[in-house]
């Protein structure tokens, strides 16, 4: 800007040089023409000023606004980054955790399936063993039964004149069947030899003389003591060992349920086990997946977050930058445009003293510049027996039985022996009906055993999914509004950065017309000091040619207008710079602009997702709510039936166990009392005293 100073000087020696009015007339008008262009160009600068300091304002304001919201979005950024951070730390946290309860979990239920395994291959050993052992005693029984039948007929046959073992041909069978079962599976060592005594002693009985003594016997009707007793004694020994071996063969089958039962608890227990933790694991997975998926989240949006803030610091950086570029460019430029408008003035007023004349100057307008801011008798003992025991127990069904016995053992009807027998079966139908009842009543604890534990873990699981449903509809609803938060923001970053680049593009406008037109200025100022050079020297030659300090005038005007010509050189430069600016700023917009774009609608899709997610949730929970309400409902009524009973389930089966024991052992007592009426002398209060016990030993 100080060219003009050059120009000044110029002119200062110009007018050293001029002769005095009176001696030359015309010598006015070029002076005139000088006062002109002075005037001229302090009128241009002044208005170059303010169109300068209007410019310079927008640039201020476009600043100040611009990087307000730089700083702004750069502590949205640094926030978003410090929360990502903690939510990704979060989310390794949850990740490692579910993979090791995943890990665990896994190693206990290939533990659970080995022992199953196990199980299942003891199982399956023992029910092999069992089955052999069941088919061997069974086989004795049906031996013992069969040589039972043979021995009862034969004597039958004895009793009618014929001799045992006197025909080969039913000699034979017996002691085969005899050979038999002393080889039987289950007979024991002591009861083979009883057999084999028996055996060779039958045997021995088919000599010729014996065989003689049995004809003779039998053509005088003597019967063969010796045979007789000796078939007593086999039949006896049979029975015993038939009542062993049926003894035997309930036990192994008792110990065979037994174990069956067990098994199947232990295989209960290990299948729900491994239910749990199968339902465990997979909830486990889930929710790893979860944790991963929020981790990857967490992930995306902290690289967004740090690339958001790199970008925001350079476009601010850049944005600092320029703005105090053109802060201290626009000073200097006031101040040199200070001095010039100050020396035109003294330029003017020189002219004017010099001249003496009356001129008249241009006002000259000074702008401020502005800024802004889960048998009978033994049927009767009975009777008084079974009637105690009920007593005793408590029992109504024993009371009604000990009525039957009692009238049983008064009728007059049949024998003694009949009475006996419909005793016997009126015992044996209780004993019947008391372990269906209790068959039915273990079915029906086991059934709901089973489903109260069923319909508590389904409640429980179902009562689980409504909590999770309903946290993570909590958590959904939490990252909705806060993305909608981080959208709006985003919004409005956009708006006012589509606000800044729209009064960049007019401060540059501005700045491009002001070049114009000082561009414009720079070359009409040179075209008048190429006329007012051409003046001069007219004028020099007017008056004997331009010499001495004429001649220094001219060589000024001269150095002026190549002051003038860099002048131009430098606005174009200055031009050239402040497009480059331009360029550079709105490249940097350009970029945050896509960038925070690409942001809105990455928010905008997770809005749209997670609000997709959070229906599906509110339908989710609806339908786990209204299954937990039904779960709820079963179980109550489970309740009613299986856990509101005036008795509970382990007293009633003691009780009847009680009951079914005294009945075996009174049933027992009368076999016994049968046996001994069939072949001695044993008393009926024998019997009695033998029921007696019995009923106290049970009711005990």
């Amino acid at each position: 800007m100080k060219i003009w100073l050059s120009i000044y000087a110029a002119l200062l020696l110009h007018l050293a040089a001029v002769p005095s009015a009176s001696s030359v007339h015309d010598s006015f008008a070029p002076v005139q023409e000088v006062l002109q262009v002075l005037s001229s160009l302090q009128q241009k600068v002044a208005e170059e000023g303010a169109a300068a300091e209007k410019v310079f304002s927008e640039e201020k304001k476009f600043c100040s606004k611009r990087s307000r919201e730089l700083r702004h979005s750069h502590d949205d950024m640094q926030a978003e980054q410090e929360r990502q951070d903690a939510d990704l730390s979060q989310a390794q946290l949850e990740l490692e955790s579910w993979s090791s309860k995943i890990e665990e979990l896994a190693n206990a239920l290939a533990s659970d399936e080995k022992d199953l395994q196990e199980a299942e291959d003891l199982r399956f050993k023992d029910a092999k063993v069992f089955a052999e052992a069941e088919k061997g005693l069974s086989s004795t029984v049906d031996a013992l039964d069969r040589a039972v039948g043979i021995l009862g007929h034969e004597q039958r046959r004895a009793a009618q004149g014929s001799s045992l073992l006197q025909m080969e041909e039913n000699g034979t069978p017996i002691v085969e069947a005899l050979s038999a079962i002393v080889e039987a599976y289950g007979v024991k060592v002591d009861d083979q030899h009883q057999l084999q005594a028996l055996l060779q002693g039958l045997r021995a009985e088919t000599s010729e003389e014996e065989a003689e003594d049995a004809a003779l016997n039998t053509a005088f009707g003597v019967e063969p003591a010796t045979s007789k007793s000796r078939s007593r004694r086999l039949i006896g020994v049979l029975n015993e060992i038939l009542e062993k071996a049926q003894g035997e063969l309930e036990q192994l089958r008792g110990k065979e349920q037994r174990d069956l039962h067990s098994f199947e608890l232990r295989k209960q227990s290990l299948a729900d086990q491994m239910a749990f933790k199968t339902r465990d694991l997979a909830a486990a997975k889930g929710t790893r997946s979860e944790a991963s998926q929020r981790k990857a989240a967490s992930e995306k949006l902290l690289a967004a977050a740090r690339s958001g803030i790199v970008e925001a610091a350079a476009a601010l950086e850049d944005l600092q930058k320029s703005c105090l570029q053109k802060a201290s460019k626009f000073e200097e430029e006031t101040q040199a445009r200070s001095e010039e408008v100050h020396a035109l003035q003294e330029a003017k007023d020189a002219i004017s003293s010099r001249m003496r004349g009356s001129l008249s100057f241009l006002q000259l307008q000074r702008q401020g510049f502005k800024t802004v801011p889960e048998s009978s008798a033994a049927a009767t003992a009975a009777a008084r027996a079974v009637r105690r025991l009920a007593v005793r127990a408590d029992s109504p069904s024993l009371i009604e039985l000990a009525g039957r016995l009692d009238y049983v053992a008064k009728s007059r009807f049949g024998s003694s022996a009949d009475a006996l027998n419909r005793v016997r079966g009126l015992i044996e139908g209780m004993i019947g009906r008391l372990q269906s009842e209790a068959h039915a009543e273990a079915d029906h604890q086991a059934f709901c055993d089973k489903e109260m534990s069923v319909a508590s873990v389904k409640r429980d699981d179902k009562q689980s999914d409504v909590d999770k449903l309903s946290t993570k509809m909590e958590e959904s609803k939490s990252k909705l509004t806060l993305l909608s938060q981080q959208s709006s923001r985003l919004r409005q970053e956009l708006a006012d950065l589509a606000q800044s680049s729209a009064e960049l593009d007019k401060v540059r406008q501005e700045e491009k017309v002001l070049f114009e037109k000082a561009h414009k200025d720079t070359q009409e100022g040179l075209e008048g000091l190429r006329m007012a050079l051409q003046v001069l020297r007219t004028f020099y030659a007017k008056i004997g040619g331009s010499t001495g300090r004429s001649g220094h005038a001219v060589s000024m005007i001269e150095f002026a207008a190549s002051e003038m010509r860099k002048r131009e050189m430098e606005l174009e430069a200055r031009e050239s710079q402040a497009a480059s600016e331009y360029a550079r700023i709105s490249t940097d917009n350009s970029v945050m602009q896509a960038s925070k774009q690409h942001q809105v609608e990455a928010r905008t899709a997770d809005v749209s997702a997670l609000q997709k997610l959070l229906n599906e949730l509110n339908s989710d929970h609806a339908a786990a709510k209204e299954e937990l309400d039904a779960l709820q409902d079963f179980t109550a009524k489970l309740q009613d039936q299986c856990v509101a009973k005036p008795e509970p389930y382990e007293e009633r089966k003691q009780r009847r166990e009680n009951e079914i024991n005294g009945l075996k052992e009174a049933l027992a007592a009368l076999d016994g009392s049968s046996q001994l009426q069939a072949g001695s002398s044993t008393s009926v209060n024998t019997v009695f005293l033998q029921l007696r016990g019995s009923v106290s030993q049970a009711a005990r």
